[in-house]
């Protein structure tokens, strides 16, 4: 519990029954708002509300958890460029350097990034993710995914 006069304390170490841990409670629908208020930092994705095409995305205000630190993986396949490449970013500091996997060609580089996309799709857990196709330095494709399993409230 917090001295007189001092601010409360939000941490789960110091959890009691009744606590509310965020000022704010907001709901959207929309994984591109979802992206930008995790990307804001101010906000943390508590849970999935819904299902089908009825999907609300819950998040909490002001952030508990300190911003994570993710280390960019790049791979270069066999005759890889920066021509064609797919890049894979999560929804961190905008000057986070995504993960990136250069491709020899321009059909190699959509054939990765189909399977990038089914590979991020198809894993256990939450997980929010925008998966770029950059072909002569240009993106040509973009999809945000988000894995809202299993926190559904």
């Amino acid at each position: 519990m917090s001295e007189k006069g001092a601010a409360p304390s939000r941490s789960y170490e110091d959890l009691v029954a009744g606590q509310q841990l965020y000022r704010v409670i907001e709901m959207c629908a929309s994984p591109e708002t979802l992206w930008a208020k995790i990307c804001s930092g101010h906000w943390d994705w508590l849970g999935v509300q819904g299902d089908g095409d009825k999907v609300r995305y819950i998040l909490g205000r002001p952030r508990l958890q300190r911003r994570r630190t993710y280390a960019a993986l790049n791979v270069i396949q066999p005759g890889g460029t920066d021509r064609f490449k797919i890049e894979v970013r999560v929804p961190s500091s905008p000057s986070t350097v995504p993960s990136e996997t250069w491709c020899a060609d321009e059909p190699a580089a959509t054939a990765e990034y189909a399977l990038t996309l089914e590979s991020l799709s198809g894993q256990a857990g939450s997980g929010l993710w925008e998966v770029r196709l950059v072909i002569d330095g240009k993106p040509v494709a973009s999809e945000l995914i988000v894995r809202a399993l299993p926190n559904r409230l």
